[in-house]
């Protein structure tokens, strides 16, 4: 599997850059992580996956599947 870095990263920091300055704060980052587990969480207790969840998820690792 071949995964572009760049863009891998590019998508990342998309996701999680929440003020959009290009930079990851431990904020954002604790912020983004606590929220993707809590819908995971949640999503798993009930046995189905949120549509909000699944697009977070794909945001994240599409450009790793590339």
């Amino acid at each position: 599997m071949n995964i572009n870095k760049d863009s891998a990263s590019e998508e990342l920091i998309k996701v999680l850059d929440l003020n959009d300055d290009k930079k990851i704060t431990k904020e954002e980052f604790v912020h983004t992580f606590t929220k993707w587990l809590e819908e995971t969480k949640y999503a798993m207790e009930k046995r189905y996956f949120t549509m909000n969840s699944l697009k977070m998820i794909d945001q994240v690792f599409s450009a790793c599947v590339k």
